[in-house]
């Protein structure tokens, strides 16, 4: 492969359409999610915030078409709001959900 060729096809841009951008801000919000009921409890509000941070700057991105004004506030604060709480109050929630219907009951299965 030509050193031409590859430098030429790195100079383009990346073009994702809203349903791959969509995709990856998900994968990449659950990542941090997950990583943030990972770390101790000393570095738990830091990924929060980062987290949280993250959330608006990926929100921003994906509605910066349709954004104007003090839209750029309002419709972002949801989104940066429900991901810090939900970082915050994930780890009350049990680790395995077994429903003991199903593994008491065998016509259910």
């Amino acid at each position: 492969m030509n050193v031409y060729v590859f430098v030429k096809r790195w100079g383009r841009k990346l073009a994702f359409s809203k349903r791959q951008q969509l995709v990856t801000v998900t994968l990449l919000l659950t990542t941090g999610l997950v990583l943030t009921q990972l770390v101790g409890g000393d570095w738990r509000y830091p990924m929060v915030a980062a987290l949280s941070l993250a959330t608006y700057l990926f929100a921003a991105v994906g509605l910066r078409k349709g954004l104007a004004g003090m839209e750029w506030v309002t419709l972002l604060t949801l989104p940066t709001l429900f991901t810090a709480a939900i970082a915050l109050f994930y780890f009350l929630l049990p680790v395995v959900i077994v429903d003991v219907d199903i593994v008491t009951d065998p016509f259910l299965i």
